[in-house]
C-alpha cells in the first residue's frame, strides 16, 4: 500500500494525473510449489495494492466534498464584502435624508441574501434551480437548453461556471438575460454560457472567480475558454465518469 502511495505521490509531484495511471505489480516470491503460505505472499500482495486503490478512490470523493466547501466559504466571504458594501451605501442615503433607497442598492442586497442560500448539501441540480431563483431574484432571464450530466463532479463543475457568469453578467456586463446551454458525449460534458449585456471593449482578464473556476476545470482534466470578442462567451468541458482506475 505504501509504494502505491509513493508511486502516485511521485507522478503527481511531476504533474500528471492519478485517473490516467496504469500501475503494474513485479514482485518475486519464492516458488510456490503446493505450499498455502507460500500462496498467501502473491495473495496478500494483490489485496494490499486493491486495498491503495479503494483507499486513493475514497480519498478522490473526499477532495470533490472538500472542494465544495471551500468554494461555499470563499462565496460567503464575498457576499460578506458585498453585504458591507450596501449598508455603507445604504446608511449614506438614509443619513443624506432620501426618501427611498436606490434600486441599484436593492438588487445588491437580494443577490447577496440568495447567493447564501447555496449549502454544499445540495444537489447539483437543486444549485442549478438556486441560480435560477437568484436570477428572477435579480430580474435576469435565464434561459437553459440541454441538462446537467449525471455524473456528479463534472455536473458540479458546470454548474460553478453558470454561477460564475451569473455574477459577471450582472456586474460587469448589466445583463438582461443569461444563456446556458449544456451539450454531452459519452467522454465528455460541456456548457456554453453567453449573455445579453455590453460587449467587452478588450479581451477579458481572469480575474479572482474566473482564475478559481479555470484550475478547479483544469485540475479535473477538463478545458475552459473565454471569448471575449466579437462577443462574450464561455466554455467549459470536463471528462465524464473518470473514477480513477489504476
Amino acid at each position: 500500500m505504501c509504494a502505491v502511495t509513493e508511486s502516485l505521490a511521485r507522478i503527481v509531484a511531476a504533474g500528471g494525473k492519478t485517473e490516467d495511471c496504469y500501475l503494474t505489480f513485479q514482485e518475486y516470491f519464492p516458488s510456490l510449489r503446493g505450499d498455502s503460505k507460500r500462496w498467501a505472499m502473491p495473495v496478500s500482495a494483490l489485496l494490499g495494492a486493491f486495498k491503495a486503490q479503494m483507499e486513493l478512490k475514497k480519498l478522490s470523493a473526499n477532495v470533490i466534498t472538500i472542494t465544495r466547501e471551500e468554494e461555499i466559504l470563499n462565496t460567503k466571504m464575498r457576499v460578506h464584502d458585498e453585504m458591507g458594501r450596501c449598508l455603507v451605501e445604504a446608511r449614506k442615503y438614509l443619513r443624506d435624508g432620501s426618501d427611498s433607497i436606490p434600486e441599484s442598492v436593492v438588487h445588491s442586497w437580494q443577490r447577496a441574501v440568495s447567493m447564501l442560500k447555496y449549502n454544499n448539501e445540495t444537489s447539483d441540480d437543486d444549485m442549478l434551480s438556486q441560480i435560477r431563483k437568484t436570477c428572477e431574484s435579480i430580474k435576469l432571464g435565464f434561459h437553459q437548453t440541454g441538462t446537467l450530466p449525471k455524473e456528479e463532479s463534472a455536473a458540479y463543475i458546470l454548474t460553478c461556471a453558470v454561477r460564475e457568469c451569473v455574477t459577471n453578467a450582472v456586474r460587469y456586463a448589466a445583463a438582461d438575460d443569461l444563456y446556458a446551454e449544456f451539450t454531452e458525449n459519452k467522454e465528455f460534458a460541456t456548457v456554453h454560457v453567453t449573455n445579453s449585456g455590453k460587449q467587452p471593449d478588450s479581451e477579458i482578464i481572469e480575474g479572482g472567480g474566473l482564475s478559481t473556476l479555470r484550475r478547479r476545470v483544469e485540475r479535473a482534466g477538463g478545458t475552459m475558454t473565454v471569448q471575449s470578442l466579437p462577443e462574450f462567451k464561455l466554455t467549459v468541458t470536463v471528462p465524464k465518469g473518470k473514477e480513477g482506475v489504476l
